[in-house]
C-alpha cells in the first residue's frame, strides 16, 4: 500500500509545484535565468519556458520516497549513495541550467554523483556477455561507471521534445517496479514508483505544447536514477535475470545517442555538438507532427521493454541480438523514409478549429451546461464516497483533517493572492481523489453493489465527458501523448501478475483515477469563473472522512 501513496504523494507534489514554479521564478534573478529561450541547435520550440519542472520533480521524490520508506536492515548505505547522488547532479543541473556549464563541468558533477553509488554498493556484480559471477571489482566498477554514464548522458540528449523523456523513462520505471515488486526488492520499487508520480504530474505541464521543461537537472536526475534502479533490480540473486537486462530497459536513449555521436563523426563534427539528427528530429523529418514523433518513440519503447519482458530470462546473446536486431530495423525504416521520401500529411482538426458535425449542433443545450453538469457530477462522486468510508487508519487520521484545512487555507490564499483558480483546484481535485481511491481500497466493510455503482457513475462521468469533447464548439481539450501512457497502463497492468498486490485491483484504481483527473482536466480548460461547488465538494468530503478518524 505504500507503494501506491508514494506514487500518490509524488504526482501530488509535482502538480502543485510547477505552476507554482513557473509564475513565480520570474521574479527571483536567479530562477529568471531558467527561461529556454527558442535557438538554434537541437530546440524546436518557438516561445520562451521555464525549466523548473526538473526542480520540482526532485523534491517531490525526495519527500515521497523519504516519508513513506522504512528501509530494510542493510540498505541505509545503498540508499545514502544514491540520495548522495542525486543531490550532486541537482546542484549541477540547476547550475547548467542558469549558466549553460560547458561540458567539462557537465562531465566532472557526473563523475562526483557516480562516485558515491559506487561505494554504496551498486555495481554490476555479473559482467553481461562474460559469465563472470561475482565479478572483480576491477572490471564491475569501470564497467557500471561507463553504463552510468552514459545513460545520464543519453537521457540528457533524448530530452528534446515535448514529454520525450519523461514519458520513455515513465516506461522504463515501470517495468523495473514490476520486476522489483515480483523479487521483493522493496525499496527499489518505492523509488521507482515516486520517480513515476512525480514524472506523471510533470507531464501534465510537459505534454505539447509544453508549459515546463524539467532542464538538465531533471533529466540528468532521472537518468542517473533509472540507471541505478535498472541495476540494483536485475543483479539480485532471487530474479536470476539477465545481467544485460538493464541495457534494453533504457535501450531507446542509448540507441539514439550512438547514432547522433556517429553521425557527428562521420561529418567531422565534434561529438557533443548540439543537432537535429536525433530520433526524434528524423521523424519530424518524415512529417509527423509534434506529439505523433513522441507517440511513436513511446510505443517503440513499449516495443522494446516487451523484448525485455520476454526474453529476460535468457542468456545474454539473445538479449544482445535482440536489441540489434531492434535498432537496425528502427534505424533503417527510418533510413528508407529519407531516401524514399515519405511525407506524412494527416488530417487532423487544429485548435481552434470548428469541431462539431452537424448532428451534435442540434443538441446546444449539451455543450452549454456540460461543465457545470461535470462539475456537480465530479463532487457528488467525492461526497458520496466520503460519507460511504468506514475504516479509519493513521494514514487517513493524518491526511484528511489536514487535507480539508489545506484546502480551505489555499482557497482563501486564491481570493487575497495571484494563485490561479485552476491551480488550487487542480490540487484539491488531485489530492482528494487519491485519498478517496485510497481510502476506498483499504474499507474493510466492502460492498460489492457499492463498487459496481462507482464504476457505472465514472463509466457515466466518462460519456458525459467524451459527448461534451465532441460538442465543443472549438477544439481546446483533446488527448495527448500523456493519455497514450494512462492507456498502456490500464491495458497492461491488469495482465500482469502482481505478487503482493492480489488483493487491491490496480486496473481499477487507474481507471477511476484517470477518469476524474480527465474531468478536472477538461473543467480546467474551460477557463470558468471559478470552481466554488467543485472546491466546497472536496473539502466537505475531507471534513466528511475525518470523522471516522
Amino acid at each position: 500500500m505504500d507503494l501506491i501513496l508514494t506514487f500518490f504523494t509524488a504526482l501530488l507534489l509535482t502538480t502543485a509545484l510547477i505552476p507554482i514554479s513557473i509564475k513565480y521564478s520570474g521574479n527571483w534573478r536567479l530562477m529568471w535565468r531558467l527561461e529556454d529561450v527558442p535557438g538554434a541547435g537541437r530546440k524546436v520550440h518557438t516561445q520562451p519556458i521555464r525549466r523548473v519542472g526538473g526542480i520540482c520533480i526532485i523534491f517531490s521524490v525526495f519527500i515521497a520516497v523519504s516519508y513513506w520508506m522504512t528501509p530494510l536492515e542493510g540498505a541505509w548505505r545503498e540508499l545514502w549513495g544514491l540520495c548522495v547522488g542525486s543531490i550532486i547532479l541537482a546542484i549541477f543541473g540547476f547550475l547548467d541550467d542558469c549558466f549553460d556549464l560547458n561540458y567539462k563541468l557537465k562531465f566532472l558533477g557526473q563523475i562526483l554523483a557516480i562516485l558515491p553509488l559506487l561505494f554504496s554498493g551498486i555495481f554490476f556484480e555479473s559482467v553481461p556477455l562474460l559469465g563472470v559471477t561475482p565479478a572483480a571489482q576491477w572490471l564491475a566498477l569501470p564497467l557500471t561507471f561507463c553504463f552510468m554514464l552514459g545513460v545520464i548522458n543519453a537521457v540528457n540528449l533524448a530530452d528534446g521534445l515535448d514529454g520525450l523523456a519523461a514519458g520513455i523513462m515513465v516506461l522504463s520505471l515501470a517495468l523495473i517496479a514490476f520486476f522489483a515488486v515480483q523479487s521483493g526488492q522493496h525499496d527499489v520499487a518505492l523509488i521507482s514508483v515516486g520517480v513515476i508520480g512525480g514524472l506523471l504530474g510533470f507531464l501534465r505541464f510537459n505534454t505539447h505544447p509544453a508549459r515546463a521543461f524539467m532542464g538538465d537537472s531533471g533529466s540528468q536526475f532521472l537518468g542517473f536514477v533509472t540507471a541505478a534502479v535498472a541495476i540494483k533490480v536485475t543483479q539480485y540473486d532471487a530474479i536470476a535475470v539477465s545481467p544485460l537486462l538493464p541495457l534494453l530497459l533504457i535501450g531507446l536513449p542509448v540507441m539514439d545517442t550512438l547514432l547522433v555521436i556517429a553521425l557527428r563523426v562521420y561529418h567531422h563534427r565534434p561529438p557533443f555538438q548540439a543537432d537535429k539528427n536525433h530520433t526524434h528530429h528524423q521523424l519530424l523529418k518524415l512529417g509527423l507532427l509534434h506529439y505523433e514523433a513522441v507517440a511513436v518513440i513511446y510505443l517503440l519503447q513499449a516495443a522494446l521493454l516487451s523484448v525485455a519482458w520476454f526474453f529476460r530470462y535468457e542468456n545474454d546473446s539473445i538479449l544482445l541480438g535482440s536489441y540489434l536486431l531492434f535498432c537496425g530495423g528502427v534505424l533503417g525504416l527510418i533510413w528508407l523514409g529519407r531516401r524514399k521520401h515519405w511525407r506524412l500529411h494527416p488530417e487532423l482538426a487544429p485548435v481552434g478549429r470548428e469541431n462539431r458535425n452537424q448532428f451534435l449542433r442540434r443538441f446546444e443545450w449539451f455543450y452549454v451546461h456540460a461543465p457545470r453538469v461535470i462539475e456537480v457530477v465530479l463532487g457528488l462522486f467525492f461526497i458520496a464516497v466520503a460519507l460511504r468510508v468506514e475504516t479509519a487508519t493513521p494514514v487517513l487520521a493524518n491526511i484528511a483533517p489536514g487535507l480539508a484545512a489545506a484546502g480551505g487555507i489555499l482557497w482563501v490564499l486564491q481570493g487575497v493572492t495571484r494563485l490561479p483558480p485552476p491551480a488550487v483546484t487542480r490540487v484539491l481535485v488531485y489530492s482528494v481523489g487519491a485519498v478517496l481511491l485510497y481510502a476506498l481500497l483499504i474499507d474493510k466493510a466492502y460492498r460489492p453493489v457499492f463498487n459496481t455503482a462507482i464504476d457505472v457513475y465514472l463509466a457515466l462521468a466518462l460519456l458525459i465527458l467524451l459527448l461534451a469533447i465532441r460538442m465543443t464548439r472549438r477544439e481546446v481539450f483533446r488527448l495527448d501523448t500523456q493519455d497514450l501512457l494512462v492507456l498502456m497502463f490500464v491495458l497492461v497492468v491488469p495482465a500482469l501478475p502482481m505478487g503482493g498486490f492480489t488483493d487491491i485491483d490496480l486496473g481499477r484504481l487507474t481507471l477511476r483515477f484517470a477518469v476524474i483527473l480527465y474531468c478536472c482536466e477538461y473543467l480546467l480548460s474551460k477557463k470558468m469563473h471559478d470552481y466554488r461547488l467543485l472546491n466546497t465538494a472536496t473539502i466537505v468530503s475531507m471534513l466528511l472522512l475525518a470523522r471516522i478518524v
